[in-house]
């Protein structure tokens, strides 16, 4: 993050229910079997099982982690060369690792105001995914981090994490339709003022003002990896007021957004406790429609029945202000805001309560491993869900609210799942 389941016994005296029995009988003998022996004990009840065809419970734990290892510890693109090097090994590296999951990666060349026009341009790296049904895939999901670091910081949460996130949906999300498109994209340069998703987001601006590009929702995933479970480790960019407690103990992740764009950053959050149960407030397990995960009877208080050893995730979302304030328009979300995008960041709140942020102590022996692999879960699983599984009769969700048409003074769902 930039600064800033008995039938009655009679049923089986007559017809093939008698023939059925003494072929059981004779195989009874044949291996030995008595009547005086002990019924066999019944076999435990097996567990719920886990839904496969979900992606996030494809999340593997330890890839997360071996991304974060695997990325330079020295990549600041203001800084001496090794930290120049370690860049561009990172960038290639995403490159690699998107070619090996069978992507096209495409490189976005970045005009680094500022920065040495005889070195080679530094790059955005991005994939598309496109949608599966003719109705929706011309609206866009995007989710997005930035890779580079600060000078002197290893950057293992600031942004290993998010990095890593975004490379796991890389994988788990191949070759699985969803009826929306979906860009997963790697920004540069965040670091030095959100040049990489500034550009990005300035190339795309004319064609989101005509509506040639509809861009249902971004997400940017900054800092998912240190949690605290003490009093007072947590501090806020808000002050409290009658409808804002702010937290004192860090141990959520943060979703910063606006008013204007609430229907994608709630139904962000409702897909994201989907996907990672657990820590959902108790209002969302009760009612119409509530996940079938919330009424497991293996659930353990906080605990995701899924995955027993990781805590479901917890989320707190600031998007009740009509304007975001600058302390939280420090990530690659903003430049998206600006030209009229659903935007949101997801983070743990970096300095707020992180005493690594832009450290040398920002390496991976501070990160919590269940949390962090928890937040990925529940991203994953919600950018699934948005989009709209392909393989399910259900329309995706509607991201945009409402609007009063131009003609008449009545509420018209607004045209968000419509094919232009």
């Amino acid at each position: 993050m930039t600064r800033r389941f008995d039938e009655s016994a009679s049923k089986f005296s007559t017809g093939p229910y008698r023939v059925a029995a003494l072929c059981l009988a004779l195989v009874l003998v044949g291996s030995g079997a008595r009547a005086s022996d002990p019924a066999p004990a019944p076999a435990p009840p097996a567990p719920v099982a886990k839904e496969p065809s979900r992606p996030e419970n494809l999340v593997a734990s330890q890839r997360l982690m071996d991304i974060v290892s695997a990325l330079p510890t020295r990549r600041a693109a203001f800084s001496d060369e090794a930290h120049k090097k370690g860049l561009r090994d990172t960038e290639a590296y995403l490159v690699r690792e998107l070619k090996a999951l069978g992507y096209e990666p495409q490189l976005e060349p970045i005009d680094f105001l500022g920065g040495d026009h005889d070195e080679p341009a530094w790059n955005n790296v991005y994939v598309d995914i496109p949608g599966s049904d003719p109705r929706f895939k011309s609206e866009w999901l995007f989710l997005g981090a930035h890779f580079d670091a600060v000078a002197d910081a290893p950057g293992a949460d600031d942004n290993g994490t998010g990095t890593a996130a975004v490379l796991e949906a890389a994988r788990v999300l191949k070759n699985r339709p969803m009826k929306r498109s979906v860009r997963l994209i790697f920004f540069n340069l965040e670091e030095v003022g959100l040049v990489g998703s500034r550009a990005h987001a300035g190339r795309l601006q004319e064609r989101v003002e005509k509506g040639e590009l509809k861009i249902v929702g971004m997400v940017s995933l900054d800092m998912l990896g240190y949690f605290s479970t003490k009093p007072g480790s947590q501090k806020s960019p808000l002050p409290e007021s009658k409808h804002f407690k702010p937290p004192n103990v860090g141990d959520f992740i943060g979703l910063a957004g606006i008013l204007p764009h609430r229907t994608f950053s709630q139904a962000l959050v409702k897909a994201m406790y989907q996907s990672a149960p657990g820590n959902e407030p108790a209002i969302a397990r009760k009612g119409k429609g509530r996940d079938a995960q919330a009424d497991r009877a293996d659930r353990r208080p906080g605990m995701n029945p899924d995955h027993p050893d990781e805590p479901g995730v917890k989320i707190v979302a600031v998007d009740f202000l009509p304007i975001a304030p600058p302390d939280l328009l420090r990530s690659d979300h903003a430049p998206f805001l600006a030209i009229n995008v659903p935007a949101v960041i997801l983070s743990d709140t970096a300095n707020f309560r992180s005493p690594h942020y832009h450290q040398p102590s920002d390496t991976i022996e501070t990160l919590d491993r269940a949390r962090f692999t928890a937040t990925t879960r529940a991203v994953i699983g919600a950018l699934y869900r948005l989009a709209g599984p392909g393989d399910e009769p259900n329309d995706p969700p509607v991201l945009a609210p409402p609007k009063v048409t131009d003609d008449e003074n009545a509420l018209t769902p607004t045209p968000a799942n419509s094919a232009k």
